[in-house]
């Protein structure tokens, strides 16, 4: 495993981390708890130092998981989480008010088993949320306390560019985390030249585009009720979309490498990023993940990546 700093913080990071999402067992079918637990260790264990989550995954279910994987651990990992969100599955609500804030912060150093959320970050806000800039203030409160040590944005997949602006312009912001993926990195890229210019960390997201560049999907697929897929997609987008992936996985049969570690690699290969979140239920899946750090730039080469990028048109796929 290979390691980058995390923007300015002065942090290095695994520059593959283990995304927390699935492991909640909601939105990506149903999950075992020890599967996730050791799938976790399995992360730790291969040098993953970056674990992001979120406090709505699961109700809190992925938060209190990655607690329980890292206590006591030595040494620590650097733990991720968001806030934004208010109620029970199937009925989230938008909430970025102070009380909020302040008060779900502690539920997740609760459930985290931490003393300070190493990365705090704003769930999904709209620019509205972000106009006044009082929200910022609040993350610095945090700062302040100690309960946090950095904070960053995790923007939607709207508005990207002008959410992540406005919080590149706030000094205290750490990081962004976007969407980059082979077939979306048209926002990362237009933010480039402000992203190396103010040295913020860039935690990207999705990299298999929700499984679909594993290969593993086809216009007959169904997912299990409540995985967030089933409204994700439309039916043209699966069939288009998993047409692509088949062909890409067919471009590259002679090397000795997954489609997954070809999405991941061509994710690596932005040097604004800091680190690439993976999400997985399994051990067999972080395997294979974080193998693609030690591929990079000898059998996953420059050439290789963009003859995928080629390959693959960029589109996107708005989601709310």
């Amino acid at each position: 495993m290979r390691y980058r700093k995390l923007g300015t913080t002065g942090i290095e990071v695994s520059e593959i981390g283990f995304g927390g999402f699935a492991i909640g067992g909601y939105d990506y079918g149903p999950t075992d708890d020890r599967e996730s637990l050791a799938a976790l260790e399995k992360a730790y264990h291969l040098g993953v130092t970056f674990f992001d989550t979120a406090d709505m995954y699961g109700d809190g279910r992925s938060e209190t998981l990655i607690g329980q994987a890292l206590k006591g651990k030595n040494p620590p990992a650097f733990v991720a989480t968001k806030v934004g969100f208010v109620g029970k599955r199937g009925d989230h609500q938008k909430d970025f008010s102070r009380a909020h804030i302040l008060a779900a912060a502690e539920q997740s150093l609760r459930r985290l088993q931490r003393e300070a959320i190493d990365l705090y970050q704003l769930h999904n806000p709209s620019l509205a949320d972000l106009e006044s800039g009082e929200v910022f203030e609040v993350m610095d409160e945090l700062v302040a306390a100690g309960k946090v040590r950095f904070w960053g944005v995790s923007a939607p997949s709207r508005n990207v560019v002008e959410i992540c602006r406005r919080a590149l312009a706030w000094p205290s912001a750490s990081s962004i985390q976007i969407i980059c993926n082979l077939f979306q990195s048209r926002d990362l890229e237009e933010l480039r030249g402000e992203i190396l210019g103010r040295g913020i960390g860039v935690v990207a997201r999705a990299p298999l585009e929700y499984g679909m560049l594993t290969g593993k999907f086809s216009p007959a697929t169904r997912f299990a009720p409540g995985d967030h897929r089933n409204w994700r997609w439309k039916p043209e987008e699966l069939s288009r979309q998993s047409a692509q992936a088949e062909e890409l996985r067919k471009a590259f049969q002679g090397k000795p490498v997954t489609l997954s570690q070809v999405a991941i690699g061509f994710a690596l290969a932005h040097p604004e990023v800091s680190v690439v979140i993976c999400g997985a239920k399994r051990p067999a899946q972080i395997e294979e993940n974080m193998a693609t750090s030690d591929l990079m730039g000898n059998v996953l080469t420059e050439a290789d990546l963009r003859r995928a990028r080629d390959l693959i048109s960029d589109v996107r796929t708005p989601a709310p």
